[in-house]
């Protein structure tokens, strides 16, 4: 799935399920309007990166998303999913305003603890993702 401004090209890729990259987000390009096509500045993760007390990543199952919106002056999306390990439950909704000069995406995060667990890392939101930065 993609966000863009004018006809220029996806301006922010998403890839929930992280199947190209292991990312949710994939690309990232500023928009300046000239025609030129922009270089890339890297991937993010919007879905907590949780990695089980052995250190193993647990990767997101039964992805669900739902779309709200899809323009033109408001694009939102919800995606949830359930950790393999069945400890949590996650839900993020992505949303993307009508602008005329850069995007802006706005990422709000539900994070739902379904039993105890120990982890060895956790990040809640990461600006360059380890796999595709």
């Amino acid at each position: 799935e993609q966000a863009a401004l004018g006809t220029g090209g996806e301006n922010m890729c998403f890839d929930p399920l992280g199947l190209h990259t292991r990312a949710s987000v994939t690309d990232v390009r500023v928009k300046l309007f000239d025609g030129n096509w922009k270089e890339n500045v890297g991937g993010a993760e919007m879905f907590p990166l949780y990695f089980d007390e052995a250190g193993r990543f647990q990767y997101y199952k039964a992805m669900d998303p739902l779309i709200h919106t899809s323009g033109p002056c408001l694009s939102n999306a919800t995606y949830s999913a359930r950790t393999q390990d069945d400890a949590l439950e996650v839900s993020v909704t992505v949303s993307g305003g009508r602008t005329d000069d850069l995007v802006r995406v706005f990422f709000h995060q539900r994070l739902r603890v379904l039993r105890d667990v120990s982890v060895s890392r956790l990040a809640f939101f990461q600006a360059g993702a380890e796999t595709y930065n």
